[in-house]
């Protein structure tokens, strides 16, 4: 009854593939902010004011540890994520950062994870880079030309290669089989306007680039589905739910339990006007007016979701 349940309520939804090309840009969309850029959003304001303790510059960048795969044909990057580094390899690294750069002026510091890295102290240049997340696991080639748009901080790189490279944190990981961080990767300068109606005025991921980015715009934020019925007792205004990939709130049974019975329940008895579910390449609206859209059936939804999928999965 539940799963039949499920099934109706999502053929009365309104649906629609994601265009967002990221989970930044669903994070954004979420929030109401449209960033038309070419590369991932200027995110590093929000997120050095989530992370740091003090306020910010407002000079700041994202300068994240990454592992670049040279062969000789390309370059590959791994971010920081994928080659496991920890708080206690990184706080080394910025230790041996810091005192090469103090006499220009540059300070490295890192955030609540260890695999965020920013750098306060520079002339913000004019170029757009993809975050690391992004580029995970694909060939630089394409991204190298907007790279040359950093100017003096091309140097800086450079610099920041020679010295990592044999240092003793590497040494260390090349010992243990693990890659070593051998560059870093700046990104993320720049500010984001921020939405005259947000698109939700509550927001639920497990998520640190959501949090930042909520707490920028000054959305209210909460980082468990399971909350949503505590939500919907008291929310009057759009509730937005993102589901990042690979988390549990995407596997069928939670999102059964956290999300959909409480999000039911919430429009059933007029708590709220409508969800927002965006999870993998769909988003779903469920609201008042879906409830009683008694003439869409659930064969039909079925078939446009698997084509739709399928054609989302080829694209």
């Amino acid at each position: 009854m539940r799963a039949r349940s499920l099934v109706t309520m999502l053929a009365r939804a309104d649906y629609e593939p994601c265009r967002e090309r990221d989970f930044v840009a669903a994070v954004l969309a979420a929030c109401g902010c449209e960033y038309a850029g070419a590369g991932t959003a200027p995110l590093a304001a929000a997120l050095a004011a989530y992370d740091l303790d003090d306020t910010p510059s407002a000079d700041v960048m994202c300068s994240e540890p990454v592992y670049l795969r040279a062969d000789a044909a390309r370059v590959v990057l791994f971010d920081a994520a994928s080659i496991g580094l920890s708080a206690t390899e990184s706080d080394a690294l910025l230790a041996l950062l810091n005192p090469a750069f103090a006499d220009q002026g540059l300070r490295f510091r890192r955030g609540r994870s260890p695999l965020r890295w920013y750098v306060e102290g520079v002339a913000l240049p004019h170029f757009e880079s993809a975050a690391p997340r992004t580029l995970h696991g694909t060939a630089l080639e394409p991204n190298m030309t907007q790279m040359r748009g950093l100017g003096p901080l091309n140097t800086v790189m450079t610099e920041i290669q020679m010295l990592l490279h044999e240092c003793p944190v590497n040494q260390a990981r090349v010992e243990a089989g693990k890659p070593p961080v051998n560059s870093i990767w700046f990104w993320g300068a720049g500010s984001l306007t921020a939405p005259d109606n947000p698109s939700a005025q509550h927001l639920i991921c497990a998520d640190d680039i959501a949090a930042a980015c909520a707490g920028y715009f000054a959305i209210d934020y909460h980082r468990n589905a399971h909350t949503l019925a505590g939500i919907v007792s008291r929310a009057t205004g759009p509730v937005a739910i993102l589901c990042p990939p690979d988390s549990a709130e995407g596997r069928l049974k939670p999102f059964m339990d956290e999300i959909f019975q409480p999000a039911l329940v919430g429009l059933r008895e007029r708590r709220v006007a409508d969800i927002s579910v965006i999870t993998g390449p769909s988003r779903f609206v469920l609201s008042r007016a879906a409830l009683r859209r008694f003439w869409r059936r659930s064969q039909p939804f079925f078939a446009r979701f698997v084509s739709r999928t399928r054609g989302a999965a080829e694209t």
